[in-house]
């Protein structure tokens, strides 16, 4: 049968192992050692939290600094790492040494971070061109070092009632530049990351695969963006233009 507990049922083990009435001075006692305890474990887990995220923030940020450098991802560990500990050593005491070698800046470490801080911006830069109420691209197709063809996409909008402009992508090409291969390779990148109704333009340097009536790049851009309209390059018409000018006019301008 069950029944009713009362406060003299319960037991607080002696330091000789028998069972001694509780009484309520020494349970206030064990309780506040115990709170005193959990205070404690929650300070020291509160520094170590932020000693980490201090640590992570600092390693960000040499990373982007390594980045913007243009620098081998090894820096970070084989120079900045032992020179900053070297610092603290000689101007601050040996804590800060220790706080500074928590920072991680192995070379796989920077890499993933760069590649995250990429990701953010890019992110960033494709909320502004949504908030946008519409957007214009420009395609240059070039070859670069490595003989591999890369299309860069530049793109203008309007943000906070002021016209931007900056570099939305740099797309690797097939071996083949088909026009069809070119719009394939954009849109794969906009159609999963802007909508085509707001591309009001589009400019390009009217080689042939661009600029086709019946199946070039501009004719696929405007079956999926039909308020798009396309113009060719100032600079390149003035390049075209300057290959059959006239010594004379050539002398004069």
């Amino acid at each position: 049968m069950w029944r009713l507990a009362t406060h003299e049922t319960f037991k607080i083990a002696s330091p000789h192992g028998d069972q001694a009435p509780c009484n309520k001075r020494q349970a206030f006692g064990v309780f506040k050692i115990k709170k005193c305890d959990h205070e404690e474990q929650k300070q020291f887990l509160k520094a170590t939290t932020s000693s980490n995220v201090s640590a992570l923030r600092a390693s960000f940020l040499v990373a982007n600094r390594i980045a913007k450098a243009k620098k081998p991802f090894t820096i970070g560990e084989e120079l900045i790492l032992p020179a900053a500990k070297d610092i603290c050593c000689e101007v601050s005491r040996e804590a800060a040494v220790q706080k500074v070698a928590r920072v991680p800046l192995l070379a796989s470490t920077i890499t993933i971070q760069i590649d995250e801080i990429a990701e953010d911006i890019e992110a960033q830069f494709l909320e502004r061109i949504n908030e946008s109420l519409w957007y214009a691209i420009q395609v240059d197709e070039s070859t670069d070092v490595d003989s591999k063809a890369t299309m860069f996409v530049f793109v203008r909008y309007v943000f906070q009632e002021d016209v931007h402009e900056g570099v939305l992508c740099a797309l690797l090409l097939p071996t083949t530049t088909t026009a069809e291969e070119l719009f394939k390779s954009l849109n794969d990148y906009v159609s999963g990351k802007l909508n085509w109704i707001f591309c009001v333009g589009i400019c390009m340097d009217g080689e042939a695969a661009m600029t086709g009536q019946l199946s070039g790049f501009t004719t696929q851009v405007k079956e999926v963006a039909s308020e798009c309209e396309p113009t060719h390059c100032v600079i390149h018409r003035e390049m075209l233009a300057s290959r059959k000018m006239s010594p004379e006019l050539s002398n004069a301008l």
